[in-house]
């Protein structure tokens, strides 16, 4: 019977059909695809390579210039996403049979810095406290994209604590189930319940795909929402340039794998000797992504790290004008204070008569 999805059985050594759905192993892949493919897979090796000595280098300049602080340690946790999903590409690549394992790890970690690029937004600002005591100055407006672009029933809203707290565990569920879910497809996928995001003959694969695409909406609506909330105040830190940079990834990762999977179920995607059209098409959606990734990781390096320095600079002043400002409004206060008898009026002059009339 023919096989309907990728299978996977792993430690299996049996003839292979042609065009099977069987991951192949890695010396069978490769005598399969030539010597072309071997010369594209050094080509997407040096890319790789190239991404980690840039984040390397990046990352130890900065530890060395800078002191650490917590904006340092996200920024530069942000700036891992693309040499984490070069390196987990370039696997899937090499070794077919990595597939799942490589799209857990990029899930995990994407989701890990969706959440972490929320809460570099609130230090910015100076955290939680500073925003629900300038709740004047910021709306949360709940109508907006991804989700609720049509909602006209949406209010804009306050950031009240109560209010942070909902939009913050909207994006701390994707960090929280993207692995989980991710999990569970692996280990469906030993079983052969689960036949990969880029083909969906088995019933479970769209519910696990329904499912994931949920969360990461959902993370997004809230990421959107205070981005949008927070960017008329931060535009010493590029906030627009950033976020981009940052979310490019996930709709153009996830575009492309939607794209490639129509092209290899309508066989556009040739059949090579043993190897499918769906097995083909992750491979070359992850090599695509190598090359993506570098080229994204380029932007990130002048938008994060590079102007790192600036971003600690602009806190800083913003924490000092906050302070300031306090000083300035305790010191109003106590002369107030202090002139009226501690905001009483015992203690002001008495107006007689003849300095009425002089008044007026």
């Amino acid at each position: 019977m023919a096989s309907t999805g990728i299978v996977n059985p792993i430690f299996q050594n049996v003839p292979r059909e042609n065009c099977s759905n069987v991951l192949p192993s890695s010396h069978v892949y490769f005598e399969e695809l030539g010597v072309v493919s071997k010369v594209e897979a050094g080509i997407l090796g040096g890319v790789t390579l190239i991404t980690l000595v840039i984040y390397i280098a990046e990352i130890a300049n900065q530890k060395i210039s800078l002191r650490s602080s917590t904006i340092v340690h996200r920024t530069s946790a942000l700036f891992s996403l693309h040499p984490v999903y070069s390196c987990t590409s370039l696997v899937a690549v090499l070794v077919p049979r990595f597939l799942m394992l490589s799209e857990l790890v990029a899930a995990g970690f994407s989701s890990f810095c969706l959440y972490n690029y929320f809460n570099m937004m609130l230090s910015y600002y100076g955290g939680e406290d500073t925003i629900v005591d300038m709740a004047g100055d910021i709306k949360l407006a709940l109508r907006g994209p991804p989700c609720c672009c049509c909602c006209f029933c949406c209010p804009v809203v306050s950031p009240t604590k109560k209010n942070l707290t909902r939009i913050r565990l909207a994006v701390f569920q994707c960090a929280l189930l993207q692995p989980i879910i991710r999990f569970l497809s692996a280990v469906l996928w030993t079983e052969g319940f689960y036949s990969g995001s880029l083909n969906f003959n088995q019933p479970v694969t769209p519910v696990i795909e329904i499912i994931n695409m949920a969360t990461l909406l959902t993370a997004l609506y809230g990421l959107l929402t205070m981005h949008q909330a927070l960017k008329p105040h931060l535009k010493n830190y590029h906030p627009d340039a950033k976020f981009r940079v940052l979310m490019v990834v996930f709709p153009i990762s996830t575009l492309q794998k939607l794209v490639l999977s129509i092209l290899a179920m309508n066989n556009v995607i040739p059949c090579i000797g043993t190897i499918s059209p769906i097995i083909l098409g992750n491979a070359i959606h992850h090599a695509f992504l190598i090359v993506e990734v570098f080229l994204f990781m380029l932007l990130a390096r002048f938008y994060f790290m590079k102007s790192l320095q600036e971003d600690l600079f602009n806190m800083q002043s913003s924490k000092a004008d906050i302070q300031s400002g306090y000083s300035v409004s305790h010191t109003t206060l106590s002369t107030f204070t202090t002139t009226t008898g501690h905001l009483g009026v015992t203690s002001l002059p008495e107006l007689t008569p003849e300095a009425t009339t002089v008044a007026l």
